[in-house]
């Protein structure tokens, strides 16, 4: 795949599942830690960015690929 050839559109309602599994993969663990279970997202410092996500200014985009598969938000 290249990488021009992508799309980045805003996110929508539909989107949060991907946002969500963004969001954990986003959390830094070095080589030598094992990642955390995924109740990490439960915690109020990192659930804030996403809990009730899609009110009025709540913004998010999506980068897709040719067949509108996301690969990654922002």
């Amino acid at each position: 795949m290249s990488l021009a050839n992508y799309n980045v559109r805003p996110a929508k309602n539909q989107d949060i599942e991907f946002l969500w599994e963004t969001l954990y993969q986003a959390i830094y663990v070095t080589e030598e830690e094992e990642r955390p279970a995924r109740e990490v997202l439960k915690q109020p410092d990192i659930e804030k960015y996403l809990c009730n996500w899609g009110r009025k200014g709540d913004i998010a985009y999506i980068a897709t690929d040719e067949g509108n598969t996301p690969l990654g938000a922002v």
